[in-house]
């Protein structure tokens, strides 16, 4: 969410984890036992790009409904602190490309932009030549030898 100072934006991010608070049948070994409220929750993340204030709330889906709620107590957290949204920066899941969602974003003239997908090419590691030789970074002094006279 965008507040009314410098340009800035914000970035929703949710994640999944289990719900329930007590182990599955395979810790428990007997597959009787039912463990009620198994299933995923959703930490749903917004930060105010210029002053850095984050709001999260966890939900039961990522589907375009739990975002457009997410994105109103988002609208209401920030107004607090007299922030209003001009932007909003999301990852590329389907609850954020959903078209109600943009166009609850385009009825209150909210510009909606998405992460870069990224590529799957793997970083190149740093190998061992191409490190410096101490912590600081700098290269040791070379070692200076004596001359040695030339005997004949």
């Amino acid at each position: 969410m965008s507040t009314g100072g410098p340009a800035t934006s914000s970035t929703s991010i949710s994640s999944a984890w289990p719900a329930s608070s007590s182990p599955g049948h395979r810790v428990q070994g007997d597959r009787t036992c039912e463990t009620r409220g198994a299933g995923y929750e959703y930490l749903h993340i917004a930060i105010d790009d210029h002053s850095r204030i984050s709001f999260a709330a966890i939900l039961p889906d990522q589907t375009s409904a739990s975002a457009q709620l997410f994105f109103r107590m988002t609208g209401l957290y920030y107004s607090r602190f007299g922030f209003s949204c001009r932007r909003v920066l999301t990852d590329n899941g389907p609850c954020y490309r959903d078209g109600t969602f943009r166009r609850v974003l385009h009825r209150q003239h909210i510009r909606h932009r998405f992460t870069r997908p990224t590529s799957h090419v793997p970083t190149e590691r740093q190998n061992a030549s191409s490190r410096p030789h101490c912590e600081s970074g700098l290269m040791p002094a070379p070692i200076r030898t004596p001359q040695l006279p030339i005997q004949p």
